[in-house]
């Protein structure tokens, strides 16, 4: 996205105010405008950083979910998502203790059912797949806890 549309934007918008002044005022809008170019594109990337940041928070509510970033490069603002922040591992982690340990846990339907066929897609039983999503989780160091 490129800044520089949207400055020339706020450039119009003073000088269309400015018009209805004399030169004097027309001359000193123009001057202010250009001033403050560095401060508008400064406005719009924070504003628009702040709304990859709750877009980010938003999407931690789901599973490996990715992070949106923004940055200014040049004249040019730009947007990126990076999967790798919140990707699972390869590999679960390595639990060395006996599966002896019980917890009784209480699930609504749909998501007893969402979890049943997470299971099946990935072939393991419920049980697999639930202690592979705790460990995920723990791994994660808890940035998708509740």
């Amino acid at each position: 996205m490129h800044l520089d549309d949207y400055v020339t934007q706020v450039q119009q918008q003073l000088g269309a105010a400015a018009a209805l002044g004399d030169e004097q005022v027309q001359r000193i809008a123009f001057t202010l405008s250009e001033a403050a170019t560095s401060s508008v594109r400064l406005a719009i990337l924070g504003a628009v950083s702040e709304a990859a940041d709750e877009i980010t928070a938003l999407l931690l509510d789901f599973p490996l979910s990715p992070a949106v970033s923004v940055r200014l490069a040049g004249d040019e603002l730009r947007t990126e998502v990076d999967a790798s922040v919140h990707a699972a591992p390869d590999t679960p982690p390595v639990d060395d203790g006996e599966a002896s340990a019980r917890i009784s846990l209480r699930l609504t339907e749909a998501l007893k059912t969402q979890v049943e066929q997470a299971a099946v897609r990935d072939g393991v039983s419920v049980n697999t797949w639930i202690v592979r999503a705790l460990g995920g989780a723990i791994a994660d160091g808890g940035r998708r806890s509740a």
